[in-house]
């Protein structure tokens, strides 16, 4: 209220979110890789198309995105040895605020991280009994704290909805804007199922390109801790990408979520994994192919409504920002490595 009811003052929810993303992402990736790795794995989603462009919007699909990043890495300090006491209950608690933040959804996305964290650390041992090969992070006494913590940051908001309003608003809420988004007619029906690749190989520019060299690298690493990690996220994001994909209404924002893991997964194969012939010969393609396109621009400039562009001067200064972009790419893959590789493509991004 005190912000007034203006755009500014409604993106400056996702802005905040934003920022804490980039630092839940840095840390996430301090848990699985190293600092090198999470910084420049936050620099990564830091200049992604689709990070940029919703960081702006006001909706709460980034704010959602922030609590499940938080959650999946609060989750992993969990099963790290000598545990902090707080993991657990803050795990209910984060949980929490991203299911009155935007419903099931917010359990679906870390629940199924915390599913491998649980099969990945599971005890060996002959009884074929589930109960017998889980290893919980921690005793009941913590796990009953944040049940607690999640009843309360989770259920309570809507208990107060329904004291207030009674239960329309929370029948349209999960039925409506839950449930048949996914099974039903209501939004954006119609996309194939392979929907959602291309859609972040068109929306994860400039880094997407990256991306299947980055998992052929780590994934065959001979340091057998870089390699698990990596499976870690690569099989979480594939987890997600299953009932995103299975559902009938699909939409280029669901992915937000995942978008931390792939970033993290690029920024360790640019910071960690020494170039070799193939990876100099990728990147130079694909540097290559983003100044084409970006020459492409200039040469045949989109069709965009005048209203929506600035004056002269602002606009003399975006074509010329994106022509030296297109000059520092074109330099950059003549001897790709990954440092300047990285370097042109951030300050494009920053330009």
């Amino acid at each position: 209220e005190g912000l007034g009811t203006t755009a500014g003052a409604a993106r400056l929810v996702p802005v905040l979110a934003s920022i804490g993303l980039l630092l839940a992402t840095a840390w996430l990736g301090t848990l699985l890789y190293d600092r090198r790795s999470a910084l420049w794995g936050a620099l990564v989603l830091a200049t992604t198309l689709a990070f940029l462009s919703f960081a702006r919007v006001a909706m709460s699909d980034m704010l959602l995105t922030l609590w499940t990043t938080l959650a999946v890495a609060v989750a992993v300090l969990a099963y790290r040895p000598a545990a902090p006491a707080w993991a657990v209950p803050v795990l209910g608690a984060v949980a929490g605020l991203g299911f009155a933040t935007k419903g099931p959804v917010a359990l679906l996305v870390p629940g199924l991280a915390v599913l491998l964290l649980l099969w990945e650390n599971r005890r060996p041992s002959p009884r074929p009994r589930l109960a017998g090969l889980l290893r919980l992070p921690c005793g009941w006494r913590p796990l009953a704290l944040g049940a607690l913590a999640f009843a309360a940051l989770g259920l309570g908001w809507f208990a107060l909805v329904r004291r207030r309003l009674g239960t329309e608003p929370l029948v349209t809420f999960f039925f409506r804007e839950n449930l048949e988004r996914f099974a039903g007619e209501a939004y954006d029906v119609g996309r194939p199922f392979w929907f959602y690749p291309p859609a972040y190989l068109a929306e994860g520019l400039p880094w997407s390109l990256f991306l299947p060299i980055a998992l052929w690298r780590l994934l065959r690493s001979r340091d057998g801790d870089q390699a698990a990690r990596t499976r870690f996220l690569s099989l979480w994001v594939a987890l997600v990408l299953v009932p995103l994909s299975l559902s009938r209404g699909k939409i280029d924002y669901y992915l937000l979520p995942v978008y931390p893991a792939l970033s993290l997964v690029i920024g360790r194969y640019l910071a960690a994994v020494p170039w070799r012939r193939a990876d100099r010969a990728w990147a130079g393609v694909v540097l290559l192919a983003q100044a084409a396109a970006l020459a492409l621009v200039l040469a045949v400039p989109p069709r965009i409504p005048a209203e929506w562009l600035p004056g002269g001067p602002p606009r003399a200064l975006l074509v010329g920002v994106v022509a030296v972009g297109a000059l520092l790419l074109l330099a950059a893959a003549v001897r790709p490595t990954a440092a300047r590789a990285t370097l042109a493509l951030v300050s494009l991004v920053a330009a």
